[in-house]
């Protein structure tokens, strides 16, 4: 974390599974719709569009948190 906020001078703050389902159900995200998640972090809100059937891509400037979101979607079911 240290040398994320080193590089972005922003720290990480992760949305709890349960909030970033409520959010994508507020904004009703349906199949084929995209989605676009600027400072994406981990990962969290593009995969779980993308499991809804969103065309959803993340935008990351952190390599740290840019890595995270690789693994977590190739280890992701």
């Amino acid at each position: 974390e240290i040398i994320l906020l080193l590089y972005t001078r922003v720290s990480s703050a992760k949305t709890p599974t349960v909030i970033v389902k409520k959010i994508l159900d507020a904004l009703n995200i349906q199949p084929g719709q995209i989605v676009y998640d600027l400072g994406c972090g981990d990962g969290r809100f593009v995969l779980a569009a993308a499991k809804r059937g969103a065309r959803a891509t993340g935008f990351e400037i952190s390599p740290v948190s840019y890595v995270r979101a690789l693994i977590k979607k190739f280890t992701t079911h």
